[in-house]
C-alpha cells in the first residue's frame, strides 16, 4: 500500500507542481473526508428514522383562546368557549391592526420600571431607554452641558437622532428635576 501511495504520489508530483509530501497530504485528507461521508451516508440508510407530525390543535386552541378574550373584551368569560369560530375570524379580518393598538394600549398604560433624570444620567442609564445608543447618548450629554440642563423631558427632541417617534417611546421612562 505504501508503495502505491508513494508511485500515484511521485506521478501526480510530475504532473502538478507539488512536492511529494504536499500531494500525501492532499490523498490523505481526500480519503479521509471521503471515509467521513461514506460513514454518514451508511448511517443515515440504516437508521430508523420515525417522522413524527407536528400537533398544531394546542397552538391553535391558545390561539383561538386569546383572540377571543382580545376581541370579546373580557366582558364574559363563559361565552368565550361557546362563541362561533367564523365570527372570531371576521372580527380580526375587519379589526386589521387591532391586536397592535390593544397591545401598544396596555404596554402604555403599565408603569414604568425605571425613570431616567435627564440632568444627572450617564452614558450607560440613558442607553437603558428604548432607542438610545452610546452615539445618541452621547448627543444628549452634550447638549445637557451646552444648555446647563433640561427644563422639561420634550425638550429632548432637540437632540439629534431624537424625533416624535423615539421620544415617544422614551417618554414615560423620562423625568427632569
Amino acid at each position: 500500500m505504501k508503495d502505491i501511495m508513494k508511485t500515484f504520489a511521485g506521478s501526480i508530483a510530475k504532473s502538478i507542481s507539488f512536492t511529494k509530501s504536499e500531494i500525501r497530504v492532499i490523498l490523505f485528507i481526500s480519503i479521509s473526508v471521503t471515509a467521513g461521508f461514506s460513514v454518514k451516508y451508511y448511517k443515515s440508510l440504516s437508521e430508523d428514522r420515525v417522522i413524527t407530525a407536528y400537533d398544531f390543535s394546542r397552538s391553535d386552541s391558545v390561539f383561538r383562546e386569546k383572540s377571543m378574550k382580545i376581541y370579546a373584551g373580557n366582558k364574559n368569560e363563559n361565552t368565550q368557549n361557546t362563541a362561533d369560530e367564523r365570527s372570531v375570524y371576521k372580527m380580526l379580518e375587519a379589526s386589521g391592526d387591532s391586536v397592535r393598538r390593544i397591545e401598544k394600549l396596555s404596554a402604555d398604560n403599565e408603569p414604568p420600571d425605571f425613570t431616567v433624570d435627564l440632568n444627572t444620567a450617564g452614558i450607560e442609564e440613558l442607553t437603558e431607554l428604548p432607542g438610545v445608543g452610546e452615539a445618541i447618548a452621547e448627543r444628549i450629554i452634550s447638549y445637557r452641558n451646552a444648555n446647563k440642563r433640561f427644563i422639561n423631558i420634550s425638550e429632548l427632541m432637540k437632540v439629534k437622532g431624537i424625533g416624535r417617534k423615539k421620544f415617544d417611546k422614551m417618554k414615560k421612562y423620562l423625568k427632569a428635576d
